[in-house]
């Protein structure tokens, strides 16, 4: 079982790195594969993350010196969970979006155990660890993140992406405090779908909860989630109890607390809406005054 994982179906990802493609929104992934990675190619640096089904290593390429990191994950744990369709997920869609704010992933290999999923290194680590760290994130980050985040989702719809599960713990930065969107397991390549919630429930939309055809503003719904929780510190849907979570979020019972300005606050309540039609666009978001203000960036 383990020797033929990943081989049924799924294409052929080629190896890049200073020589591979570039990370230009846009820019198409036409290049002839070269060989395979292999583990031998890297200098192990350091552990930079853990989770539930792996581990994260920023490790260096003995070719170029080029600083990636490698997300190791074990098949039998991958087997175990049911994850192989998130993996292959993963890897397909993920390699084939080039945008500036979307971690690149470079390639992949396997051996008989694990498999091998090699990308950029998001230098500063994840936006959950930053709200984690700081309990709130300051306006003026909030919408630079806003913006960036906004922008890589509307070139993912653009493609007919949809990301499934944008939260803290999906976004990465770079050195520079840049946006890195990542974790494209559970996301879909549709226009209109439907089937069983999957993602994190705080950031589930009434129609991903109620198992009716949903679009692309599912994410739109997320973005709004989301910045409620870098201005506050948490969800709006945080509950101990995952019942009142969903009757929060079915019953669109949002409160913000006065700390959040009346522009983020009302441009949570055009994202946080339950009729998918009405939510605001990734344009809207992006064209924002607020957030055209605070963010520093000019609107494409």
């Amino acid at each position: 079982m383990c020797t033929k994982f990943l081989n049924s179906g799924l294409a052929t990802v080629q190896r890049s790195c200073s020589n591979g493609p570039t990370s230009t929104a846009h820019s198409s992934s036409t290049a002839k594969p070269r060989p395979m990675w292999k583990l031998d190619d890297f200098e192990l640096a350091y552990n930079v993350g853990k989770g539930r089904f792996g581990s994260v290593f920023a490790v260096r390429s003995k070719m170029d010196k080029c600083i990636v990191a490698i997300k190791i994950l074990f098949k039998r744990t991958i087997e175990e969970n049911e994850m192989r369709d998130q993996v292959k997920n993963e890897i397909e869609i993920q390699y084939h979006l080039r945008h500036p704010n979307i971690l690149l992933l470079k390639g992949y290999f396997h051996d008989e155990e694990r498999v091998f999923i090699i990308t950029e290194y998001a230098k500063s680590g994840s936006l959950n660890a930053r709200i984690r760290k700081k309990g709130k994130i300051h306006a003026f980050e909030a919408a630079r993140y806003l913006y960036q985040v906004a922008d890589a989702l509307n070139y993912c719809h653009s493609k007919g992406v949809i990301h499934r599960d944008v939260k803290p713990e999906n976004i990465f930065l770079d050195g520079c405090g840049n946006v890195k969107l990542a974790d494209f397991g559970y996301a879909l390549i549709a226009i209109v779908s439907r089937g069983p919630p999957c993602g994190t429930v705080e950031y589930m939309p009434p129609e991903i909860i109620n198992e009716t055809p949903f679009d692309h503003t599912i994410d739109n719904w997320a973005i709004g989630v989301l910045l409620y929780e870098m201005l506050v510190g948490q969800s709006p849907f945080h509950y101990d109890d995952t019942a009142e979570i969903v009757e929060a979020i079915l019953a669109c019972d949002l409160k913000i607390p006065m700390i959040v300005r009346q522009e983020p606050a009302e441009l949570i309540n055009k994202l946080i809406v339950k009729d998918p039609a009405r939510r605001a666009t990734l344009t809207e978001v992006m064209t924002n005054p607020w957030v055209a203000c605070l963010s520093g960036i000019s609107a494409k």
